[in-house]
């Protein structure tokens, strides 16, 4: 991935003396050594240990030759050193890009499980009201259940009642013209 930022080492410079170049390595802690290593140029080699960079490497020939050959080339330093400052600053300018692009997604990340979290909760609300009209359709089916039958026994109660009214009715009827005409009434 191109925008992935790694950790670099600390580039070690000699200090500049009246007599050329001299070793110092007093500014850079022991805990800077470890997290990040340090890079000498005369070999551009990584060390981890402020001791075995100080007491090893600093005395070796090859690293004096390079102090030496420092006085010769400090025209080229001082144009590394503007590279490196504009370097500096195009990597400082790209951190804070990445930065706000960071900043930016986790913005919209946090918009985005609020939204979900709002959808969530209308999604349940809305299941809560499918079940209370599921419940209450399946109530009124009963109860239409209910009443249809009590319709179908009521009509064929009544149906009952009617038949048993009808033939009383025919009965008391035929009792009544009977009575009549044994008390010789005229019967139509």
């Amino acid at each position: 991935m191109a925008d992935q930022l790694s950790i670099l080492s600390l580039d070690y410079y000699p200090i500049e003396c009246v007599d050329g170049f001299q070793d110092n390595i007093e500014d850079i802690t022991s805990l800077q050594f470890k997290e990040f290593g340090v890079k000498c140029s005369c070999n551009n080699k990584i060390y981890y240990n402020k001791y075995t960079f100080k007491s090893q490497h600093l005395k070796t020939q090859k690293h004096q030759d390079y102090l030496k050959n420092l006085v010769d080339d400090k025209p080229n330093l001082v144009k590394t050193l503007k590279d490196n400052q504009q370097t500096i600053k195009t990597l400082k300018i790209q951190l804070g890009t990445s930065d706000q692009k960071l900043t930016q997604s986790i913005h919209s990340q946090k918009r985005n499980e609020a939204n979900i979290d709002l959808l969530l909760n209308e999604i349940a609300e809305l299941k809560t009201q499918l079940t209370d009209r599921d419940e209450y359709i399946n109530e009124m089916e009963m109860i239409q259940k209910k009443a249809e039958e009590c319709s179908i026994d009521t009509v064929a109660s009544y149906k009952k009642d009617m038949d048993r009214l009808k033939q009383k009715y025919t009965k008391t009827e035929t009792i009544l013209k009977q009575f009549m005409t044994l008390y010789e009434y005229e019967v139509e």
